[in-house]
């Protein structure tokens, strides 16, 4: 720990987030994810189940991803994505389908009229405004034009926008570093391998992330997660605070 103290000293004139995410989505395993707040996922995001969103507005599209039986054999299906927009602050919710989905017919009413349930983490539903992207006339689905339509078709800014609009008015001294603050909330809770784990990687990392901390329990993985996520002279901030926990 001493020797990676003084490197960290030594690289603190190298280097100094995302907005504090505060929502904790976790999808059913028969789900997955198509947009979250306005932006396409990848291949890799599309299977994950756990989602960090904002306080605030959120916007979700997500769809029914599973294999179906047929005859003898499985068909892979996917249902229309439903749009998910709703207001959630400082909690944890579940998402699933409706209605079960198993079989060929089933699979066929719940495509053409998906609906999700959406509780928090007491079980209680919430309040979300639901619809349904409709494929165009395409041979290729264009989500992102899809979903701009939905949005102007529902009179919806969509949380991205919205988004941006607030940071227009945010001047340089009221945005601090919220990466740091999460690493700060993490690093309580984290044990004092991943924390030792967590500031070698970090410094070794400190201009680019050249590989990913792959952790399985979850304060070392947002540890992780939240120094990935932040720019590399918001980082020196980091490393400048967690040389003062040593």
């Amino acid at each position: 720990m001493r020797f990676i103290r003084c490197m960290l000293t030594g690289c603190m004139l190298l280097l100094s987030p995302l907005a504090f995410s505060a929502v904790m989505v976790e999808l059913d395993r028969e789900l997955e994810p198509v947009m979250i707040d306005g932006k396409e996922v990848g291949i890799r995001i599309s299977t994950q189940r756990v989602i960090e969103l904002e306080n605030g507005q959120n916007q979700l599209v997500v769809r029914v991803s599973k294999l179906i039986p047929k005859q003898s054999q499985f068909e892979k299906y996917y249902s229309n994505p439903v749009v998910l927009t709703f207001e959630a602050h400082d909690t944890t919710l579940y998402v699933s389908a409706a209605e079960e989905v198993k079989t060929q017919e089933q699979a066929k009413r719940f495509k053409d009229s998906p609906v999700m349930n959406v509780v928090d983490n007491a079980g209680k539903p919430l309040v979300v405004q639901q619809g349904v992207l409709m494929p165009g006339s395409g041979l290729v689905r264009n989500y992102r034009n899809e979903l701009e339509e939905f949005n102007q078709t529902h009179g919806l800014m969509g949380a991205g926008a919205e988004r941006k609009a607030q940071a227009l008015k945010v001047t340089k001294q009221q945005n601090s570093s919220q990466a740091l603050e999460m690493i700060q909330y993490w690093y309580a809770k984290a044990s004092d391998k991943d924390r030792e784990t967590f500031i070698n990687w970090a410094f070794q990392n400190r201009k680019t992330i050249s590989e990913p901390l792959m952790w399985e329990n979850q304060p070392a993985k947002m540890l992780g997660y939240w120094y990935t996520e932040a720019a590399e002279k918001e980082r020196s901030g980091i490393l400048g605070w967690l040389l003062q926990q040593e």
